[in-house]
């Protein structure tokens, strides 16, 4: 699936500091030559391919990271009365990658301080991004955070101070350049034959001591530049990971067994206690399945504002679970 980070910025109060914010796109510019590197060998889940907005700007491929450098400082400041302005930038931006399937977006926003109500158009736009494209909203204050308001917490959104992702984090902790699919975790029932559906699951590739090893030696190279690769097969992702069934490990035959590691994490809180009850099973292991496909379902429909709109109207907006713009898997 393509990368997809959406970046901009919004002041309520004074300009923002530009130190701090210098301090954000220097790592910024880290995490991206860590993306740019993706697995020491290839993934069937993974493809190193990067896009990046800086908005009010457009989709940008990352081919090194001269494609982003200086381009947080100096893109455009929002102030709070602008909302309806910057809202109507990411719906287009949004609309760029309105078909299902194919998209991992990340969403980091800058600012001063949280607003302590939402505006409706940016609001509206994020929980877009969020419902219907799968988003990972997180948001990097320069201020401290006095108080989490409420609405963010229906966008699931990660929030951190910069003062804690300079001394503690990395923006590699909260978009991760391991990532290859988000979804749900689908469980099935095998005594009323449905599926149990929880939201907020990933999947990483595994990296072991020796990509870490390689994965620095290439980074300390002044002259790194991302290698363009073979254009990969067209496919289309599921949004469900479906654990069918446990099995003994020890017991699956070997030549279905292949090198490739993914881990699987929870992006919520709240599943921390179900992911403990389900995953960690002792010597028991599962055999899932995700739903891929070559083409999209030919009456599908496309993930656009307009769309958007129209079903937030209607009242039919499409379940989790909903796979139907998948064609023949």
């Amino acid at each position: 699936m393509d990368r997809r980070i959406l970046l901009f910025k919004i002041k309520c109060g004074e300009d923002l500091n530009s130190q701090r914010v210098e301090e954000i796109e220097n790592k910024f510019i880290k995490c991206i030559q860590t993306y740019s590197l993706g697995p020491h060998r290839q993934l069937s889940l993974a493809r190193n391919e990067i896009h990046t907005c800086f908005v009010p700007g457009e989709w940008t491929r990352v081919k090194s990271t001269a494609d982003v450098k200086n381009k947080i400082r100096e893109n455009k400041t929002y102030e709070i009365k602008d909302s309806t302005e910057l809202s109507e930038s990411i719906n287009t931006m949004l609309d760029c990658i309105s078909t299902p399937g194919r998209s991992l977006l990340n969403i980091l926003w800058v600012c001063d301080q949280l607003p302590k109500t939402p505006c409706p158009g940016l609001y509206g736009a994020l929980d877009r991004a969020v419902s219907w494209h799968s988003a990972q909203v997180t948001v990097i204050t320069l201020g401290d955070i006095d108080d989490y308001p409420y609405w963010l917490n229906t966008l699931k959104a990660q929030v951190i101070p910069v003062s804690e992702l300079c001394w503690k984090h990395g923006l590699e902790d909260l978009i991760s350049p391991t990532l290859v699919w988000r979804g749900n975790l689908s469980i099935f029932n095998d005594t009323n034959y449905t599926s149990d559906l929880i939201e907020g699951f990933e999947l990483h590739f595994n990296r072991d001591a020796q990509d870490l090893v390689l994965q620095k030696i290439k980074l300390s190279k002044s002259d790194y530049v991302k290698e363009e690769e073979q254009e990969p097969s067209l496919l289309f992702y599921g949004r469900s990971l479906e654990l069918v069934c446990t099995v003994n490990p020890l017991e699956v035959p070997p030549n279905l067994i292949t090198d490739q590691r993914y881990v699987i994490k929870s992006t919520y809180s709240e599943n921390d206690e179900i992911s403990k009850y389900i995953l960690d099973e002792g010597s028991s292991a599962y055999i899932a399945r995700l739903r891929v496909s070559e083409e999209l379902d030919k009456k599908r429909m496309e993930k656009s504002s307009e769309n958007w709109r129209k079903c937030l109207i209607e009242g039919k907006l499409d379940s989790p679970e909903d796979e139907a713009y998948l064609g023949n898997d």
